[in-house]
């Protein structure tokens, strides 16, 4: 992410001795943001400077401060909730692995393989483990 460099700079009195505002004398400067012109890929466009008042220099960056104060507790906020969600899905599934019953198209409904071998039970369904395949039960 580009991060646009600000600078800003106190004019000298003698700048501002014909300035019909003569208050605004902070100039705030951004560096290179614009996108370059379609037909000279090397041109860059800068901002003109814009020239405020000190006090409007510190509302600037006390409300831009509450702002992204803001969008901090709301990034916050979401990931949390977020976290909390992920949680319960992922809780929910586990239960949901761990109390239901065996999918029919991965393992076998049988209790007991053709061989006569046992095969796993978790007490009402009986179904094979899930690893080498043997004889219609798998061990």
């Amino acid at each position: 992410m580009l991060r646009p460099h600000i600078s800003l700079r106190l004019m000298r009195a003698d700048e501002l001795v014909d300035d019909p505002s003569p208050d605004a004398c902070v100039e705030v400067t951004l560096s290179p943001s614009a996108p370059r012109p379609a037909g000279d890929p090397d041109a860059v466009a800068f901002a003109e400077p814009l020239r405020i008042t000190p006090a409007d220099l510190l509302r600037l960056h006390m409300e831009s401060d509450l702002a992204l104060g803001e969008i901090r507790a709301e990034a916050q906020r979401a990931d949390i909730a977020w976290q909390r969600h992920l949680g319960r899905w992922y809780d929910e599934g586990r239960a949901a692995v761990e109390a239901g019953e065996p999918e029919v198209t991965l393992l076998l409904a049988s209790s007991s393989d053709p061989g006569g071998r046992e095969c796993k039970s978790n007490g009402s369904v009986s179904y094979p483990v899930v690893a080498q395949r043997e004889s219609g039960c798998i061990r």
